[in-house]
């Protein structure tokens, strides 16, 4: 090789070098925009004329190369190549003649496809490395009316480790359970997913992914296996609890009315929301918005009810304001004092307090649920505690006309609504036959209608898994001190966990005989400072049961702090203890933890009973992960961005 020939070489290899060093900065780039939900390209992407926003991709790398020497001599060369392209009458030309750029949107999206293949094979080889694994699924239509579908995995690691990924956002031709079934079957397949180890599936309550017969989860136990459990979302049956008492009264469809009414009353026109705020600050109050009461969200109720109680005094000076002052307009006035009248009587104020004190009990257990690292033990228990804080709260615990009294008892324009009625007619003997007082009347009519129903439609959708739940007790550490008395021999034990072991491919006798010793050890681990603990202590944190993130990052003044009376705190606080009590109790994964900690090397000791609780694991209590990627959906594909294709937008999901 002469000379010239090692010198070209030597040229081709530093360009290839410095090449690689510029793609490094411009995957970053790409990488950091997908991570924060940016959009990468602009307008005009010409670097010719430093006045022109070139989008957030090129903008980005501008202010990179000013502290990298390879992007910013790579970007002065497109950028004379750009210029003689303009002065040569071809300003449409970016200068992808003999000098690659980098910059196109066939490079971002190459770029793009690529990394998202690269997470999607991480996800996927943790499928197959794993003890099991769930699917999680949801459609939503996007902001191009085109129906989105999420598929989303719950993995059990070998190690113990539980996580939820999204796998994929396909488009759905339409939402029948067929069409479902057949992008779900296509995309797994050709992602080289095995169904070997899916154990379970979770959706919502929608006819065509829960029905019974011809159901999206009906389907998949068909044509992949029987076994595979379906779950209803939790944090969706919540929902739908509070949603049916929420217009099961009149009391309480005048409150959640006038609450939406009073939102579009100081939202609609600047200047009462101004007044609003003034008065807030007269106060001494930071600025609060009243929420929206949006069915959607769900603790939008919660949000819209708390803002209400904490801003009751300004609200009424507002309201005031408007109502007296000529300035604002016939419809501004009128809606003012009727809100004004209506907000005031003591009927509307106790019904609020109601579901405030309702709210204390089901909000902390919604956001709670929706967390990935609940198992079934920990969601049936605590939904239990929230069950029986409810029927305190129906047998007397928290007097809620007194508790109203107390709170507003400054407050002496509010009074009880009274309906003039005639003496009823055919009195039974030894009644006086004259109507009941308002203050009987609201408990009858509302108090005790709305906690009857609470109570009833808990009951009946949360106890569709009670029977699963029983199955699975056996293996539940809370029955551990009682498993020697219930069954006295490794026989007996035997016949109860051949069922479930059938299922999933495990041998009975040794299982029986591997949980009969792990029960008898498991208090000791239990007991010490063992690695449930410390797994429940580093994944639990007090604002997880406080406030969701997603929520408190909706409004940027939004506060924790309640500004409760102290029956109201009192009742709060003692619940939060008990559903801490019950999150920190013993638990399926607790005890997963326990057979994969490295500390105790029990994995091979119990090998069987490591599969037992993976496979227990894994079974998802929400379906909250697909709706996490819907909320993400919203970021990356908006009313500019809604030409994106398929690819390039799921590739940015998984960013």
């Amino acid at each position: 090789m002469n000379e010239q020939s090692k010198a070209d070489l030597k040229r081709k290899k530093n360009e290839v070098a410095k090449n690689r060093i510029i793609l490094a900065r411009i995957v970053d780039a790409i990488i950091f925009l997908g991570q924060q939900g940016l959009p990468l390209r602009g307008h005009r992407e010409l670097l010719v004329d430093d006045s022109v926003n070139t989008g957030n991709f090129i903008e980005l790398l501008k202010v990179i190369s000013h502290y990298d020497v390879p992007l910013q001599q790579h970007l002065e060369k497109i950028r004379d190549t750009q210029t003689r392209n303009d002065s040569c009458g071809k300003p449409g030309r970016k200068g992808r003649g003999s000098h690659v750029s980098f910059l196109s949107n066939t490079t971002q999206n190459n770029l793009i496809l690529t990394i998202s293949q690269l997470v999607t094979d991480k996800i996927v080889k943790a499928i197959e490395e794993s003890a099991a694994w769930a699917l999680i699924a949801d459609t939503t239509p996007d902001v191009a009316h085109h129906e989105q579908i999420s598929i989303c995995v719950r993995i059990v690691s070998t190690n113990g480790n539980i996580s939820e990924h999204l796998l994929a956002c396909r488009r759905a031709i339409s939402t029948t359970a067929e069409d479902l079934f057949g992008v779900i079957f296509s995309t797994l397949q050709s992602k080289n997913v095995s169904f070997e180890k899916l154990i379970a599936q979770s959706y919502d309550g929608a006819s065509n992914m829960s029905g019974c017969y011809g159901g999206l989860q009906a389907l998949i136990k068909d044509q992949i296996n029987p076994n595979i459990l379906y779950i209803h979302c939790y944090a969706h049956t919540l929902n739908l609890v509070l949603a049916d008492s929420a217009a099961i009264a009149v009391d309480v469809v005048t409150l959640f009315g006038n609450l939406e009414t009073l939102y579009v009353l100081f939202s609609r026109s600047q200047k009462v929301h101004n007044i609003f705020e003034s008065t807030q600050l007269s106060h001494g109050l930071p600025i609060r918005s009243l929420k929206r009461l949006n069915t959607v969200r769900w603790n939008a109720r919660e949000l819209c009810l708390r803002t209400f109680l904490e801003r009751y005094e300004s609200i009424l000076e507002v309201l005031d304001i408007v109502h007296t002052d000529t300035s604002f307009d016939t419809k501004h006035r009128s809606e003012a004092a009727g809100l004004l009248i209506s907000i005031q009587t003591k009927q509307f104020l106790a019904t609020a307090l109601l579901f405030s004190e309702i709210f204390a009990i089901t909000g902390p257990l919604s956001r709670y649920l929706q967390s990935i690292d609940t198992d079934l033990s920990r969601a049936m228990n605590i939904i239990d505690v929230s069950i029986a804080s409810l029927e305190k709260m129906r047998n007397g615990s928290f007097d809620v006309i007194k508790t109203m009294d107390d709170t507003f008892k400054h407050i002496e324009s509010i009074q009880w609504h009274t309906i003039r009625t005639c003496r009823t007619k055919g009195a039974l003997a030894g009644t006086s036959g004259f109507p009941e007082t308002p203050e009987s009347k609201w408990k009858h009519e509302t108090l005790y209608v709305v906690l009857d129903s609470v109570l009833s439609s808990m009951r009946n959708r949360f106890e569709k898994n009670r029977p699963l739940y029983e199955m699975l007790s056996v293996f539940s550490p809370n029955c551990f001190p009682r498993l020697s008395e219930m069954y006295k021999s490794v026989y007996d034990l035997t016949h109860i966990v051949t069922s479930f072991c059938d299922k999933y491919n495990l041998d009975p006798k040794r299982c029986a005989e591997e949980l009969f010793c792990f029960a008898l050890a498991y208090s000791k681990f239990h007991s010490s400072e063992s690695v449930c603990t410390q797994a429940d202590d580093e994944n639990y944190d007090e604002d997880d049961i406080e406030q969701d993130h997603y929520e408190r990052g909706a409004d940027e003044n939004y506060d924790d702090s309640i500004e409760l009376s102290d029956g109201l705190k009192e009742q709060h606080d003692e619940h939060l203890g008990t559903m801490k009590n019950g999150i920190h109790g013993s638990s399926f994964t607790g005890a997963l933890h326990i057979l994969c900690n490295e500390v105790y090397h029990l994995k091979d000791a119990f090998p069987e009973l490591c599969k037992v609780y993976g496979i227990i694991s894994a079974i998802p209590i929400s379906s909250c992960t697909a709706e996490r990627s819907f909320s993400v959906l919203k970021h990356v594909k908006t009313r500019l961005r809604s030409t994106m294709m398929q690819e390039r937008q799921e590739g940015l999901l998984l960013l």
